[in-house]
């Protein structure tokens, strides 16, 4: 079965339509997956299986551990309340690990499967992994300190510029003094650790993508797909 979706049943060099099945991306995606999940060895399609789980899992640890380097630089450790900390945690951890996951299964692996031998695989994987580390690790890392920036304004365990500054505009130069100086002390010593935490993605992302090819490519690419697993999925 060729990636791009046709499964002939003549040997004519000519196809005809009437004499072929014709699959769409998505069923061409379903076929692969299925193929991969009922593999017999798991070892040799592990990345495949669970690599962007992998990737879900470190991405996760690592902006909880951001989020809770601000929380500590904050005082909200031992301040706020229990709802706060859950509320912080997902926003800046949960929910982007969710969309970057849901992102790699689309972007990356169901092109991964339908693609064609003359698409540039490599340049998808590139624009992969930037988009991962945004999405994944640049966003929630922003998010962290703005998200424990208000909850310190909530719980008052840290001196911020008066939110009223802000509404009349002879005190804008004030507020915007003082808020330089907590972002200056909030994110002292804090770059280099977060940096610390993108270089590790960067190396994970571009490991699993590298095995998740090269399984793709040894195992499952060249197998053939039969009608009995066609008719599960779309009738003939």
């Amino acid at each position: 079965m060729l990636n791009s979706g046709v499964l002939t049943k003549s040997n004519s060099k000519n196809l005809d339509s009437s004499n072929a099945i014709i699959l769409t991306e998505n069923e061409v995606v379903q076929l692969r997956r299925e193929k991969i999940s009922n593999w017999p060895d798991k070892n040799q399609v592990f990345a495949l299986q669970y690599g962007i789980p992998f990737l879900s899992a470190s991405n996760l640890l690592t902006n909880t551990w951001i989020n809770s380097m601000y929380r500590k630089i904050f005082n909200l450790k031992y301040g706020g309340s229990v709802g706060a900390f859950f509320s912080s945690v997902l926003l800046t951890g949960v929910f982007p690990t969710a969309a970057d996951a849901a992102f790699l299964n689309f972007y990356y692996i169901d092109f991964l499967f339908y693609s064609s031998p003359t698409e540039c695989l490599i340049c998808r994987e590139i624009k992969s992994i930037g988009l991962h580390l945004a999405i994944g690790s640049v966003i929630p890392a922003f998010l962290a300190w703005n998200t424990n920036y208000f909850q310190a304004g909530i719980y008052k365990t840290y001196s911020l510029p008066y939110h009223k500054w802000l509404m009349e505009k002879k005190y804008w130069p004030k507020y915007w003094y003082y808020f330089k100086r907590v972002f200056k002390n909030t994110t002292k010593n804090t770059f280099s650790r977060i940096y610390l935490s993108f270089s590790i993605q960067l190396i994970l992302s571009s490991a699993v993508f590298f095995l998740q090819q090269k399984e793709y490519y040894e195992h499952i690419e060249p197998q053939k797909i039969g009608l009995s697993e066609i008719k599960k999925i779309k009738s003939i």
